[in-house]
């Protein structure tokens, strides 16, 4: 029986080891990846448009997102030379000049259907 013990007692060992092992490469790993994120992607601006309310806005329904976006409220948004669209604050709405470049801090919306 004290051989038996021995054993279970190294591979309690190396399973520790490994955990351990393993613990330290995943936190290593996501700290790089973190820090090599994508750089956010520019585009220019050709125009810019609003609603008083997201549910009966018919020039966003192509950049609308059912899942995520909000039902109620009022939406800002600026448009790319490239055809997508980009969710702003009211403060950026005003801040966004045809023509400049726009970093989309959300993420650039492709036009659906």
């Amino acid at each position: 029986m004290g051989r038996e013990t021995q054993t279970i007692g190294k591979w309690v060992g190396w399973g520790r080891a490994l955990l351990a092992a393993t613990a330290l490469s995943i936190a290593a790993c996501s700290s790089a990846y973190r820090e090599q994120a994508a750089p956010l992607e520019q585009e220019r601006v050709v125009g810019s448009d609003a609603c008083l309310d997201i549910a009966y806005c018919a020039g966003f329904r192509p950049f609308f997102r059912p899942g995520s976006d909000p039902q109620v409220g009022a939406v800002y948004w600026v448009v790319s030379n490239q055809g997508h669209a980009c969710i702003v604050s009211d403060r950026d709405f005003v801040r966004a000049v045809p023509g400049e470049l726009w970093t989309c801090t959300s993420s650039w919306r492709f036009r659906r259907g």
